[in-house]
């Protein structure tokens, strides 16, 4: 049975006059809609998943915004670009620049062009870019050298990180954040009701069906599936998962993995070892392995040779 979603008149004008007017894009709104009533038009809509919404604020009909007039998505709209694919892919990016770089997530919105080499590999950023006023030099591993490789465009660009506000790039990335967290509450979802015994298909790429491309809507299917089947969805979001995690992440690992404290620091650019001092007690696992190696080598020598057995020496004779 299908739940019948109630919508306002200025939401049904709206979803009607896009799909009408615009295929499927939100440019026009009531003449009587403006400011923080046309926000909270948008939430709702959002909140329902008939639209959905990228990093630049465009937003655009869902296949369930379809379904709730009536209306059949047109092929059109189908192969029409979905500005949140669009955004999806700009968010792995981020997400993977910000993680093989450990750069602050302002420096990488604003990354340019002009400050990279891709010769030599190398990210300089000037002094009056960065938290501490120091200009700061960042490696750039091979893998974040593909990544932006893939991004150039044919055309001269400013920023890696384009977006369309005063700004010329990308200035908030939470919407497309949310996405990341979205997803990863699918696949929780997905395992929980597979083990309660049911089923759950989720494909966030499938060309041959539009609604699975509006994580949107998906989400909101496996989560009235779990409450049908009664399932304990908590913790299956992480909530706490914040985006200067991803810089984080970076330090620890170089802590977990043998680096010193001065390295770290280097690498995100810190001033004060204070600031480095929060990966102290991942430094010592690296360290614990070095003492196990070398006292195990140790032991081992000493099992190795037999125990010695006093000889008495003969007393040599004039």
């Amino acid at each position: 049975m299908t739940t019948r979603i109630t919508l306002s008149t200025t939401q049904y004008d709206i979803l009607e006059h896009a799909i009408d007017h615009n295929d499927g894009q939100i440019h026009w709104f009531p003449d009587n809609v403006k400011g923080g009533a046309r926000h909270k038009v948008i939430q709702g809509l959002l909140n329902k998943a008939l639209i959905t919404r990228d990093d630049n604020a465009n937003c655009c009909v869902t296949a369930e915004g379809y379904v709730a007039l009536g209306r059949d998505m047109p092929a059109s709209a189908a192969l029409h670009p979905n500005p949140e694919a669009d955004a999806n892919v700009d968010i792995r990016d981020y997400v993977l620049i910000s993680l093989l770089t450990g750069a602050r997530k302002s420096n990488v919105h604003s990354m340019r062009w002009q400050d990279i080499n891709l010769e030599r590999a190398e990210w300089s950023l000037p002094g009056v870019f960065t938290k501490n006023g120091d200009p700061i030099t960042i490696p750039l591993v091979p893998e974040a050298v593909e990544i932006i490789k893939r991004r150039k465009p044919e055309k001269a660009a400013v920023y890696v990180f384009p977006g369309t506000g005063k700004s010329g790039h990308i200035e908030n990335s939470r919407s497309g954040w949310d996405r990341v967290l979205d997803r990863d509450e699918v696949i929780q979802l997905a395992d929980r009701i597979k083990v309660a015994g049911g089923q759950f298909e989720y494909n966030f790429d499938d060309p041959e069906n539009p609604a699975f491309a509006h994580l949107g809507v998906l989400l909101k299917l496996a989560r009235l599936k779990a409450a049908d089947m009664q399932i304990d969805t908590n913790g299956a979001r992480m909530a706490d998962l914040r985006p200067h995690d991803l810089r984080r992440t970076l330090g620890s690992w170089q802590a977990s993995t043998g680096s010193s404290l001065l390295m770290i620091g280097k690498t995100l650019g810190h001033r004060s070892h204070a600031a480095t001092a929060i990966y102290a007690h991942l430094n010592i696992d690296p360290v614990r392995q070095a003492m196990a190696t070398a006292t195990s080598a140790l032991l081992g020598a000493g099992k190795a040779k037999p125990t010695g057995q006093v000889i008495g020496l003969k007393t040599k004779t004039a």
